[in-house]
């Protein structure tokens, strides 16, 4: 491999304006296993992954190999690193939770052996799964009345209203939901990962666009899932943001719900927080709705001068 290419600039760019890069790593699809344009996915396990552990390269000897290269070429320069990116989500990851969980102790391994300082985390669970997964896990296991349960994933799919659409609105919904297979498979994949990375992990990851009163439900969740699996990690969010409309973007309620979001976070002890400031609003993406800190002349918003005077804040 070489490295005189677009990673290089990108660091660079990023160093050069007294900032650290926090990368996530993924397999995507080529060499490592053969996948191509006509993969629905964005990222595939290697070919080589194997079921036992080796104890030289762990899972995949390509997959440790090519990790122990990408951070020895740059070593000292990453603080942190997700694997893969929200690896619930078919978009994003084409294999099953195990070989995720696989992939995750390779890197695990692989990263520690060359650059031990380097955090590693998951990529990040998506955003609207938690609603109905707690509400799920709650009536399973009695933790709530089920009447409470179904309060929790209404206000969280409310909190949620991705696209102006409110998904559930009543209780008669939620239910019915739950029975939906495909909802059910995302929330096995999600608790089979927590429980799965347990030692290959210094961090749990997880993305949040909700209103931040909801901010706490997936802390809390996380948080019993990872004590029903016998660890405990920080939690943290390499993409937290915020979903509404280009009038809502340029306005100062947009300001105050960024505030909210920062300072819920530190209050409910979330390790790190980046905030991802994309702009799908009016563009063909699974979820067109999401605001930027910034209008696209580059010209700030309100919520880009709270988001800084908030940091600088929380950061003293």
């Amino acid at each position: 491999f070489t490295f005189s290419g677009v990673n290089d600039f990108n660091i660079k760019q990023v160093e050069d304006a007294g900032m650290k890069a926090y990368p996530s790593i993924f397999i995507g699809k080529g060499w490592m296993n053969g996948k191509g344009e006509g993969d629905e996915s964005k990222s595939y396990p290697p070919s080589d992954l194997t079921v036992n552990p080796d104890p030289l390269f762990a899972y995949s000897a390509s997959y440790y190999n090519f990790l122990v290269q990408f951070f020895t070429a740059y070593a000292g320069h990453f603080d942190y690193a997700a694997i893969e990116n929200e690896e619930n989500s078919i978009l994003f990851w084409g294999g099953t939770a195990d070989e995720y969980i696989r992939i995750v102790k390779t890197a695990y391994k692989a990263i520690k052996d060359v650059d031990p300082n380097v955090q590693v985390s998951n990529g990040g669970f998506v955003s609207s799964s938690f609603g109905l997964c707690i509400a799920d896990d709650y009536i399973d296991n009695g933790v709530t009345p089920p009447e409470e349960a179904y309060d929790l994933a209404i206000a969280y799919s409310r909190a949620a209203n991705e696209s102006g659409e409110t998904a559930i609105t009543t209780v008669e919904q939620v239910p019915f939901a739950l029975g939906n297979q495909a909802i059910q498979d995302n929330c096995d994949t999600i608790t089979a990962i927590i429980a799965g990375i347990k030692d290959s992990v210094d961090l749990l990851n997880f993305h949040f666009y909700e209103d931040p009163d909801v901010l706490i439900m997936p802390i809390d969740w996380l948080k019993r899932r990872m004590g029903l699996a016998g660890y405990a990690v920080p939690l943290i969010s390499n993409e937290m943001g915020q979903r509404g409309t280009i009038s809502y973007a340029t306005s100062f309620d947009h300001a105050a719900d960024v505030f909210r979001k920062l300072v819920t976070a530190t209050a409910l002890d979330m390790r790190l927080v980046v905030w991802f400031a994309t702009e799908t609003v009016g563009t063909i993406a699974p979820s067109p709705d999401k605001v930027n800190l910034f209008n696209p002349d580059g010209a700030r918003r309100p919520a880009a001068d709270l988001f800084q005077n908030v940091v600088e804040t929380l950061q003293n």
